[in-house]
């Protein structure tokens, strides 16, 4: 949320290594520091969180933060991909750029929506690709 923050961090992995790719949620403080820099930049969806109708995550206080669902982690990833949109929990489109997917390996269900993950983008026929086959600086 911070730009000079953002641009801090963006300068500190430049510094350790111009070559890595700054990973960020889309249309934040962070993406828009890394395009400034001229970095690698890649924004990141989340498979098991929901967004609220400002692009931002669901506060993990709140008892519909997480998706615990392979299924419904599935469409909901499909459905970004697809839309070229986070999709809010009120179902609200925020056109962004998406590049990777996150899942958090702490959950109940990771493994499974990992696995439905793999499998159902495959059948979708969306191409799973290396992170840096996809960014370019």
């Amino acid at each position: 949320e911070n730009y000079e923050i953002s641009k801090s961090i963006g300068k500190a992995i430049l510094k350790f290594d111009k070559n890595l790719i700054y990973v960020c949620l889309p249309m934040t403080q962070m993406e828009k520091a890394g395009r400034d820099l001229k970095m690698r930049v890649a924004c990141e969806i989340f498979a098991d969180r929901n967004y609220e109708d400002n692009g931002n995550l669901v506060s993990r206080k709140l008892p519909n933060a997480l998706i615990t669902d392979p299924n419904e982690a599935l469409k909901n990833v499909i459905s970004m991909i697809r839309e070229k949109s986070i999709i809010s929990s009120s179902g609200k489109r925020i056109p962004c750029s998406i590049d990777t997917i996150c899942l958090h390996g702490d959950g109940k269900t990771a493994l499974e929506i990992a696995n439905m993950l793999k499998i159902g983008l495959i059948n979708e026929n969306i191409k799973l690709k290396r992170l840096t086959e996809i960014v370019k600086q």
